[in-house]
């Protein structure tokens, strides 16, 4: 449901870094993921705070898979599979349906424009 969310963002941060090509903190990338999820529905001050959590542990755990794996594709693409799915439970318990549907097209349409510019 959430795979290009998680692929997308991850990307986003990438590409985001500064001159010096540092990466930005784990917690500066949970942050803009908050800030853009904010951007596509309204989320009470509880639901941010969780949403915030989760994706910090998600970026703790893409860190972590990438140093660990890296040079293993196989592996790389199991890790990544069970942080997003992970990821993609932790919101649901959060979001009511709507929000995740919201959230859900917002990332399909913007694969969609990347692929696009490709």
């Amino acid at each position: 449901m959430f795979t290009f969310f998680t692929n997308s963002f991850s990307q986003t941060a990438a590409n985001t870094r500064t001159t010096e090509q540092t990466k930005p903190t784990v917690e500066q990338r949970a942050t803009k993921l908050v800030e853009e999820i904010k951007t596509v529905t309204t989320l009470t001050d509880e639901q941010a705070t969780k949403i915030t959590a989760f994706a910090v542990d998600f970026f703790k755990q893409k860190d972590v898979d990438d140093a660990q794996n890296k040079g293993h594709e196989d592996a790389l693409a199991k890790a990544k599979d069970i942080r997003k799915a992970t990821f993609q439970a932790n919101l649901k318990t959060v979001l009511t349906d709507e929000q995740v549907a919201k959230i859900k097209a917002h990332f399909d349409n913007k694969r969609n424009e990347e692929n696009r510019a490709k």
